[in-house]
């Protein structure tokens, strides 16, 4: 699937790829720089957008394939998971978490929704 992203989030997310690619260091400190980079980011008014924006740079610098990569890709597609069981709930929907096909991680998670919340103070 690919996705369609406005030109201010490949902008943000262009600079977030820069400052993950100047950033040494750990995964996680990486991923903080970029957050730094995109979450005040003028161009994107969605915060839901600078969030993706700082992840999907520092996945470009990365590089497809990559440890860092897929353990960013493991986590997104956890949190887009809960997120769709709780919409689902919210909407009235019976949610079988039994059934679900929500597993443990291939990677530890790095924290993404709580790097974000401390990098926005």
């Amino acid at each position: 699937m690919t996705a369609v992203l406005s030109v201010q989030m490949q902008i943000a997310m262009s600079e977030a790829h820069t400052t993950s690619a100047a950033t040494d260091g750990s995964l996680e400190e990486k991923v903080k720089a970029a957050m730094g980079r995109t979450v005040d980011h003028w161009m994107c008014t969605v915060e839901d957008e600078r969030f993706r924006a700082a992840i999907g740079g520092v996945m470009l610098d990365c590089g497809e394939g990559s440890e860092g990569w897929q353990r960013l890709a493991d986590e997104i597609a956890g949190i887009t998971k809960v997120s769709a069981m709780i919409n689902a709930a919210q909407a009235g929907l019976v949610v079988d978490l039994e059934r679900s096909d929500i597993t443990a991680p291939l990677h530890e998670p790095l924290g993404l929704l709580k790097l974000w919340n401390e990098v926005k103070g």
